[in-house]
């Protein structure tokens, strides 16, 4: 499989580089700080103990013009300064062998000769002979031929091709978080996984790379919009892992109605038996929570034991800095607004955030959402301030007048509120039911709750609050 890298970032790039040459020479090499100027060494020492260093430059997205340009304006009076005995370049941008030369000429005399200047091609040959160290780096691993084939491998995904592919286009822009490696353990052993969360949180991000990452380990990925589907490609001898997006819609009335409630647990319990299936399904958390209050059979069966949580408190604040530094890396931002967010840290404004969100992340790095060019930093401040975008769509589309007048009673309080009085004040509501539908405090707080709300046990009382501070 030969990589083009447009999916992995320059530090990825750079540490993939690093993994792949120190295991074509068999030596330790020394990483060292970054400099004031910005410029990262990579150095080892020959048996001679002469220094050699390394220099790694990802410039695919920018070409071979830029490279020169750089080599010629920044690098080689970088290098001059340095003076060590062997020069290496190691680069994503494809070249011939005539640049190969002109590189060669350019940094004479730290660059020994044309075979201390890596390309694009030149990477990929030294990573197919070390397959363990791709699977450091998940983009190019989920994202290469065999893995594909593999994927479009029956009639369904046949028909999602487009998703497929999406998927691992997308893969460039996701990060492994500490929840991605929870999400696998918990496949591992309870082989049926139901990701939920507020939104924004990634939860279709971690269920696309959760089934990539199993089809990678040759599972046949199979998705999969109605339980139907499933039944009809699911193959006794063969390892599968099916997929089921929103699998109670946006009515969960409906796919009660329609007996989804008992199909699905069927399924799950045949996935169950079988050692060689997997089985994912995404769910908006208050639509699981209706669901589960009004079927009989959810709450029999305990359909909530498979729930896996997303939440922004379980990011860290690495984790936080490298989303925000991979859609930053991927985006159509210019360089003065990069630059921007690069001025006094104020990249670290952004992390530490109360109202960060990876989708919030996503929005403020597309280019398209700024209307004034010119005034990019208020735009972000803006929209970390007043994310409405994100949970306007839940708070009016996923929740009635019930649910909606609970949260505001807390909003109002400030922002938490004991149960006792929450209950009381919800009370006083004068709105009427537009259905048979339970409605009172206890089935209300229920269905918000993880969603929308928290409720919190205290030591002497029990408390409600906001799920998430932007709401």
């Amino acid at each position: 499989m030969n990589y083009d890298f447009w999916n992995i970032n320059d530090k990825q790039f750079e540490s993939l580089c690093i993994d792949l040459y120190a295991s074509a020479i068999w030596k330790r090499i020394e990483r060292f700080k970054v400099w004031k100027d910005k410029w990262i060494d990579w150095r080892f020492f020959s048996d001679d103990w002469k220094a050699n260093i390394i220099q790694i430059k990802h410039y695919v997205k920018t070409g071979y013009k830029w490279l020169i340009k750089l080599l010629k304006k920044e690098e080689l009076p970088k290098v001059q300064a340095l003076n060590p005995s062997r020069y290496i370049l190691i680069t994503s941008v494809p070249l011939s062998p005539a640049n190969k030369d002109e590189i060669v000429k350019i940094m004479q005399p730290y660059i020994l000769r044309p075979d201390d200047v890596w390309w694009q091609d030149e990477v990929n040959d030294v990573l197919s002979q070390n397959p363990n160290i791709l699977h450091k780096y998940y983009a190019l691993w989920v994202g290469s031929i065999d893995v594909l084939q593999r994927i479009l491998n029956n009639r369904v995904i046949w028909r999602s091709e487009y998703d497929i592919k999406r998927m691992q286009y997308k893969a460039g822009l996701y990060i492994e978080t500490s929840s991605h490696r929870w999400a696998i353990e918990i496949l591992k052993k309870q082989k049926v996984v139901i990701i939920v969360g507020e939104p924004g949180i990634w939860k279709t991000t971690l269920a696309d790379n959760l089934s990539l990452f199993f089809a990678a380990k040759k599972y046949q990925l199979c998705v999969v919009d109605s339980i139907k589907e499933a039944e009809d490609v699911y193959t006794p001898s063969s390892k599968q892992i099916f997929y089921f997006y929103d699998f109670l819609g946006s009515n969960f009335l409906e796919a009660i109605e329609q007996n989804t409630d008992a199909q699905v647990m069927r399924f799950i319990n045949r996935v169950q038996n079988d050692k060689g299936k997997l089985f994912i399904l995404t769910s908006r958390l208050n639509i699981l929570n209706q669901g589960i209050e009004s079927s009989e059979k959810f709450r029999n069966d305990k359909i909530n034991k498979h729930e896996f949580a997303l939440q922004v408190s379980q990011l860290s604040e690495l984790d936080k800095a490298r989303i925000l530094y991979q859609h930053i890396w991927t985006s159509n931002l210019s360089e003065q607004q990069i630059e921007e967010l690069y001025e006094q840290k104020r990249y670290l404004n952004v992390i530490k955030h109360k109202n960060f969100n990876p989708r919030l992340i996503e929005c403020i790095t597309n280019k398209e959402n700024v209307e004034n060019d010119g005034n990019y930093r208020a735009f972000v401040e803006e929209s970390l301030n007043n994310p409405h975008n994100i949970w306007n769509g839940c708070f009016m589309n996923q929740h009635d007048e019930f649910d909606r007048f609970l949260m505001l009673l807390i909003v109002f309080n400030g922002w938490e509120i004991s149960e006792r009085d929450l209950a009381a004040a919800y009370k006083t509501n004068n709105i009427k039911p537009y259905s048979h539908k339970d409605k009172s405090f206890d089935t209300v707080a229920r269905v918000c709750t993880r969603s929308m709300i928290n409720r919190n046990k205290k030591k002497y009382e029990i408390t409600y609050s906001l799920y998430n501070p932007s709401i």
